[in-house]
C-alpha cells in the first residue's frame, strides 16, 4: 500500500512540476527532464511523505525488505528508463517476452531518429520528423498550442 501511495505522490509531484521556463529553455531536454524527475520523483515525495506520515521511518522499517527492494527497483527502472532514452521500454519488452505472448509491438506517432539512444524496433510508425520542436494534437509549449487539430513546427522565438 505504501508503494501505491508513493507512486500516486510521485505522479502528483510530476504533474505539478514547474521550473521557470525562460531560464531553462536553453537546456537540453534530457537535462530538463532529469532535473524535473529528480525533484518530482525523489525530493518532493520524501518531503510530502514525512509531512503526511507521523512516523515514516517506522513504516519503512516494518515493510518487508523484499517489497522495498522491488518497489525501489521498479521505481528506478521507471524513472531512469523514462528519463534516459527508452530503457524502460526495452526492459518492458524483455520482461513481457518471458511471458510468451502471442505478440508485443511498439508504436509511435512521431519519431525523431536523431534522438534515438536505444535500439527498439518500432513496428507501427506514424511519422518520422526532424529534430524540431512540434506542437499541437496534445503537444504543447508553455501550456499553449495543445488544442491545435494538427501537429506543427514551433519556430524558435515564436513561443
Amino acid at each position: 500500500m505504501v508503494g501505491v501511495f508513493f507512486h500516486w505522490l510521485g505522479g502528483l509531484a510530476s504533474a505539478s512540476f514547474y521550473v521557470p521556463y525562460r531560464r531553462v529553455k536553453t537546456w537540453a531536454w534530457e537535462t530538463y527532464w532529469l532535473v524535473g524527475g529528480f525533484f518530482s520523483w525523489i525530493i518532493v515525495p520524501w518531503i510530502l511523505a514525512f509531512w503526511m506520515t507521523s512516523d515514516l521511518i517506522h513504516v519503512l522499517q516494518e515493510t518487508p525488505s523484499r517489497s522495498l527492494f522491488w518497489a525501489y527497483t521498479f521505481g528506478v527502472l521507471w524513472g531512469l528508463g523514462g528519463l534516459t532514452f527508452g530503457l524502460t521500454m526495452r526492459y518492458l519488452l524483455d520482461n513481457l517476452a518471458t511471458r510468451h505472448p502471442a505478440s508485443v509491438r511498439i508504436c509511435t506517432l512521431l519519431h525523431k531518429p536523431s534522438r534515438v539512444r536505444t535500439l527498439i524496433p518500432i513496428e507501427y510508425l506514424g511519422f518520422t520528423i526532424p529534430d524540431l520542436f512540434v506542437v499541437g494534437y496534445g503537444l504543447d509549449e508553455g501550456e499553449r498550442y495543445r488544442n491545435l487539430p494538427f501537429i506543427g513546427i514551433l519556430k524558435p522565438g515564436k513561443g
